[in-house]
């Protein structure tokens, strides 16, 4: 029972968990819209379509496949967490506003008024996609990650990198695992 309660009370375990549902759910949508709902390899014609019925160049179709999977196997894996985590966020947040947008022009084009909870709930997805992005931008990777595997962690080059990358185990200018200052 001992066992089980320090498993439960493990911070790292939450984060891994998140990491990897948040990591698995990117990199689905990523190749849903890369393989036009699986149906083929690499045939972007539907998510294509569909930006350009948006107002948006194909170029930003093409950006948003490769940040969600780029960034998905990012966080997946626990390296450049943080990074990846905010280039999530900044896509929410467009298709947060896309989606808002598009509804209420469907809506005016039907002459239908469209109610804040109908519209809202067509959102929650993406709001909680969203939350868990920006959750991670500030918890970082956590312990259980591959980041946290790397060799640079047994030297005293962890110090001057994780500050960059984001390894969630420096606070206050100080380095937990190396105890050293950050640059």
């Amino acid at each position: 029972m001992k066992m089980i309660h320090g498993w439960l009370c493990r911070k790292s375990v939450g984060i891994l968990i998140l990491r990897l549902v948040i990591g698995f759910v990117f990199i689905m949508h990523g190749a849903q819209k890369m393989t036009n709902n699986f149906a083929a390899w690499y045939d972007m014609s539907g998510a294509i379509a569909f930006f350009a019925q948006i107002g948006f160049a194909s170029f930003w179709a093409y950006l948003d496949v490769f940040a969600e999977i780029i960034a998905g196997i990012a966080i997946l894996l626990g390296v450049f967490t943080r990074y990846a985590a905010i280039a999530l966020s900044i896509v929410m947040i467009v298709a947060i506003y896309v989606k808002l947008h598009f509804l209420g022009v469907q809506a005016a084009a039907a002459n239908q008024a469209i109610s804040w909870y109908v519209k809202y709930f067509q959102v929650e997805q993406e709001f909680v996609l969203l939350g868990a992005s920006l959750a991670l931008m500030f918890i970082g990777s956590g312990k259980l990650s591959l980041w946290r595997a790397c060799p640079c962690q047994k030297t005293g080059v962890h110090s001057k990198v994780c500050s960059m990358v984001g390894c969630g185990d420096c606070h206050d200018g100080v380095c937990e695992k190396s105890g050293s200052a950050q640059m």
